[in-house]
């Protein structure tokens, strides 16, 4: 079952690799600036397309530099650990969340995981996150919304839907997706309950965003239901989730081969 987010995996690190070499030529400061540009872009638009990890390229260069000059050792390692807290402490305050440090806190894999999550692929986890809950939760949308009384409709998109999905539950959700949607941006999510739904099979990335990210406001109804809400965004949302949930349901051989 192939996910928005597999689909991109191959773009990112392309992306690195040439970021890494590009960095060597830019300060902190300018970095981070670009990264500040990208979180306040991202209240307003939507783009699926990942943004490369440059916390990945910045331990690139930290490891090259730590190779060459082992001496200077303590000080790049200084170096190293202030660039992460200041690129962690930007997505805290853009995303309104307090960080805290733990003793045994590995810098650079919390801020892999959450320039990743915050920045990186921001857009494909929010299209992840709803496909996985559609998913799991189809008997229950489908009973909630009093979908049985569309089973007998003739329109193109239901006859297509139908033929489409082997469900034919799915078939109808994916028909009326709009009231699906609708229905979710009314339901409330804590912030436990999305990276539950995100990450169900790596609980590791769950505990490591428990211990260190205290959100301040509501991030599902805050981020996620905002940016949706927007009527320049809403239909690309919708757009984007038929396809990964067709992804995700149809048969190896009938999969939509689309690259965002």
């Amino acid at each position: 079952m192939g996910s928005f987010l597999q689909n991109n995996q191959a773009y990112n690190i392309r992306a690195e690799g040439q970021l890494a070499s590009i960095l060597s030529s830019f300060d902190v400061d300018y970095v981070v600036g670009i990264m500040e540009d990208i979180l306040e872009d991202q209240k307003n638009s939507f783009n699926p397309v990942p943004k490369a990890n440059i916390i990945n390229s910045f331990e690139d260069n930290f490891k090259a530099i730590l190779n060459d000059y082992p001496e200077d050792k303590p000080n790049i390692l200084d170096i190293r650990e202030s660039t992460y807290s200041l690129i962690l402490s930007k997505i805290a305050k853009a995303f309104n969340f307090e960080f805290r440090d733990t003793d045994q806190m590995d810098l650079f894999s919390i801020s892999k995981l959450l320039y990743d999550f915050f920045v990186s692929n921001y857009n494909g986890y929010l299209i992840n996150f709803m496909s996985e809950f559609i998913l799991r939760e189809q008997v229950t949308l489908y009973n909630a919304l009093n979908m049985d009384q569309y089973k007998k409709d003739k329109d193109v998109t239901t006859a297509y839907n139908k033929k489409l999905f082997e469900n034919p539950q799915m078939a109808i959700i994916s028909s009326h997706l709009d009231n699906v949607v609708h229905y979710m941006m009314d339901m409330d999510f804590t912030m436990e309950q999305v990276l539950t739904v995100t990450y169900r099979n790596n609980p590791y990335h769950i505990a490591a965003f428990m211990q260190h990210v205290f959100p301040k406001m509501d991030f599902y109804k805050d981020y996620y239901c905002r940016l949706v809400s927007l009527p320049n965004i809403y239909p690309l949302v919708v757009t984007y989730l038929k396809i990964d949930l067709q992804r995700r349901c149809l048969p190896a051989d009938t999969k939509i081969n689309l690259n965002f």
